[in-house]
């Protein structure tokens, strides 16, 4: 979920809204040595702005269709030490 906030300055207008959002991850653990390696790992966020959907019937069947609309998306990057402790 997406909570957004907006004002213009130069007219003093401001609105709110709130909007479905999606992510995904993608990432993987290399092991230098037994028990210590690098993660490396990338992800994409996105709210939807809009979307729609419609139903089709012809002579050659039935379907349906959904898609969805949005300019806003952050990307983002991490890495880090990974140390696995044995019990």
């Amino acid at each position: 979920m997406v909570l957004a906030s907006v004002d213009n300055p130069d007219n003093g207008r401001s609105n709110d809204d709130a909007k479905f959002a999606w992510g995904a991850k993608l990432g993987v653990i290399y092991w230098f040595i037994d028990g210590v390696g690098l993660k490396l790992q990338t992800n994409i966020i996105s709210s939807v702005q809009a979307m729609g959907g419609g139903l089709y019937f012809g002579t050659g069947g039935a379907g349906a269709g959904l898609s969805t609309y949005s300019t806003i998306y952050q990307f983002g990057f991490t890495s880090g030490l990974v140390i696995k402790i044995d019990r």
